[in-house]
Parts: structure tokens; C-alpha cells; sequence
């Protein structure tokens, strides 16, 4: 019978991991951009977990699986400092008047880009969030274990346009638009 308790200590222990990592609003992506007159792309991002789910991966010997500094690729003029706030604890990339056509944010399977057409700044890309089909991410997505932080996760992308917007996806506010989504989403 040792067995059977065992058996069902541990089923419980990961029932409350999977209850404690849906509700914990695991993750956060918000980046804010600015374009300036001269082409130029100053703003900050901030890619973070939430405390909840760091107490819980560092209880199980795991806390280094959320550390956000291995998700963030080093770019010239670029400085990454630790970010926190009641919530949530992470890393804050900050950048300053980066030319638009050096300008990248991407990753595997997203993307933005800007371009100049005359008077006008294009915004293009793809803020595809579900990752690299074969990656880790969708591995984390269909995981049990895991599937929950991505329903309660808040990725945000801001970007302010030195002119009016003539045409979007997102959701136009003056002259900013915003996308929202979640991690996971296509």
C-alpha cells in the first residue's frame, strides 16, 4: 500500500504544478517602439515570467528553465537589464535610435521590419507566436504540464509611427498601433 500513497502523493503534487502553472499568468512579451522622423527605432522590451511560476520551477530544481537572459540574442546597441515588478521578473532590453534598416526583432517563425516609401513608413512582418513547429516552444504548448502558461501569457506590441496610419491589424490609437496575442497564437 507504501505504492499506492506514493502513486497518488504524486498525482496530486502534479495536479497542484498544473493548476499552479495555468493560473499563474506565466509569461509577458511587451515591446513599445518608437519611429522616429529620421528613420531611426528607439524603445524597450520586456520578456519576463511570472514570480508564481519562478517559485514553482525553483521548487522543483528547475528555476534556471525560466530565466529569461537565454531567450534574448545580444544585438549592437542594445542593453538588457534585470526587469521586475509585482508580478512578474525578467530582463528589460532597451535600445536608442537604431537605424530602421538594421533593425530586426527576428526570431524563429516572427519578424518585424520597417521600410521607407516615400512619405510613408511600412510595417511588415509576421507575429506568428507559435514558434518553431518542431521547436521547444511547441513542445511546451502541447505539453499537459505546461499547455497552461501559454493560455494565461500577455505578449503586447506597440509601435508609434512619427505619422497618421492609413492601414493595420492591430488597433490604432493616434498614430500607435498595438497588437496583442498570446504565446502559442498564429
Amino acid at each position: 500500500m507504501k505504492g499506492d500513497k506514493l502513486i497518488r502523493k504524486l498525482i496530486s503534487a502534479t495536479i497542484l504544478l498544473l493548476v499552479a502553472v495555468s493560473a499563474a499568468g506565466c509569461m509577458k512579451v511587451s515591446m513599445d517602439l518608437v519611429v522616429d522622423n529620421e528613420d531611426n527605432v528607439s524603445g524597450s522590451a520586456i520578456i519576463a515570467f511570472s514570480k508564481e511560476a519562478i517559485a514553482l520551477a525553483d521548487s522543483y530544481g528547475a528555476g534556471n528553465s525560466l530565466n529569461t537572459d537565454s531567450l534574448i540574442t545580444p544585438q549592437e546597441g542594445m542593453t538588457v537589464d534585470p526587469w521586475e515588478d509585482d508580478k512578474y521578473k525578467g530582463s528589460k532590453i532597451t535600445f536608442d535610435k537604431k537605424p530602421m534598416a538594421s533593425f530586426s526583432t527576428a526570431t524563429t517563425g516572427s519578424s518585424i521590419k520597417f521600410t521607407r516609401d516615400g512619405n510613408n513608413i511600412m510595417v511588415s512582418g509576421d507575429l506568428n507566436m507559435a514558434g518553431d513547429q518542431s521547436g521547444s516552444l511547441q513542445q511546451l504548448q502541447n505539453n499537459p504540464l505546461t499547455s497552461g502558461m501559454f493560455a494565461t501569457s500577455e505578449v503586447s506590441i506597440s509601435i508609434t509611427l512619427p505619422g497618421k496610419v492609413t492601414s493595420t491589424h492591430g488597433v490604432v490609437e493616434g498614430n500607435k498601433v498595438t497588437f496583442k496575442g498570446k504565446l502559442g497564437d498564429d
